[in-house]
């Protein structure tokens, strides 16, 4: 995968431009923390974030899309629609939930 085993990541962000994620893509990544998938990904294939024991998922989109693979996501918690809200100095500072849904 894309970041498979990468040590040094901790947080990300996948940007609008993106539309799929790949097998294993940040498996085995232990040291992320947080990823926002934005609601322009429509692929997550197969064990995207396998082995990632301290991730937490926050996804832009309501629900699950359709062309995401069941095991995309083994046991990480994940929270669905919202988007982070910033402070004066553009850091984030929260998550707000837009349907208020967390699976």
């Amino acid at each position: 995968g894309t970041f498979f085993n990468c040590k040094s990541l901790k947080s990300i962000d996948i940007p609008n431009s993106v539309t799929t994620i790949g097998t294993s893509a940040f498996s085995q990544c232990v040291e992320l923390i947080t990823i926002v998938i934005s609601i322009k990904v429509t692929t997550i294939s197969d064990s995207a974030f396998s082995n990632c024991e301290n991730l937490t998922i926050f996804c832009e989109a309501e629900s699950k899309p359709d062309d995401w693979n069941l095991f995309w996501n083994r046991d990480e918690p994940v929270y669905w629609a919202g988007e982070w809200e910033y402070d004066e100095n553009g850091e984030e500072t929260e998550w707000s939930f837009c349907s208020g849904w967390i699976v």
